[in-house]
């Protein structure tokens, strides 16, 4: 679409998103406002906990509220263990009205996160479980997330890096909590086609 029109996806989503029409349910409709509304990052990240349980039926906890054995901190705000308890993955729900950008800050956090994963295996009972992705999950990511953001973090940590509007997470239309997870792994900017 870049070719055709000079702009990035990212951009033209971000203007597309409000004038799509949907048929979301209530808790949907209420997932994406959160996702816009800093004020609601607590309910966002219990929210998106609850999707990946429930919609999903994958094996997720709330874990941003949990310091860190070793380091000074907490742990990323959602952990999810694959099926087979062999592989799990790393979630930040980042809600903000404005696009996300993924600033520094967050990257370093997110790195440390990926450091600690092995202490959330253990708390889990998935002690031996490889870290097969991290993903930020917001309302709506800047253009040069991806490019800038989400390829360096990924090249830093050698772990594949993926962002996921609320919108898209709220679209997958999928029951095999495998391949839902094992989408994560590709990396970029994810839209709902791509997780099937």
């Amino acid at each position: 679409m870049k070719e055709e029109t000079g702009l990035d996806m990212t951009v033209i989503m971000n203007i597309l998103n409000p004038f799509i029409p949907n048929n979301f349910d209530d808790y949907a409709k209420n997932f994406i406002r959160c996702s816009f509304d800093k004020n609601e990052c607590l309910m966002f990240e219990k929210l998106i906990k609850e999707t990946f349980s429930s919609k999903y039926n994958v094996e997720a906890h709330l874990t941003g509220r949990i310091r860190k054995e070793k380091d000074r901190g907490n742990h990323s705000d959602v952990f999810v263990i694959y099926n087979d308890r062999k592989s799990c993955g790393i979630i930040d729900g980042k809600s903000s009205k404005d696009p996300y950008t993924l600033p520094n800050s967050d990257s370093l956090n997110m790195e440390t996160y990926a450091q600690a994963y092995k202490e959330l295996c253990r708390r889990y009972n998935a002690e031996g479980a490889g870290l097969k992705f991290i993903c930020f999950i917001s309302g709506s990511f800047s253009s040069n997330t991806e490019k800038e953001h989400l390829s360096t973090l990924s090249t830093k940590i050698e772990i594949p890096a993926s962002a996921l509007t609320a919108q898209e997470l709220m679209s997958i239309n999928i029951d095999n909590s495998d391949i839902f997870c094992k989408t994560f792994e590709k990396g970029g900017i994810l839209r709902s086609w791509d997780f099937k």
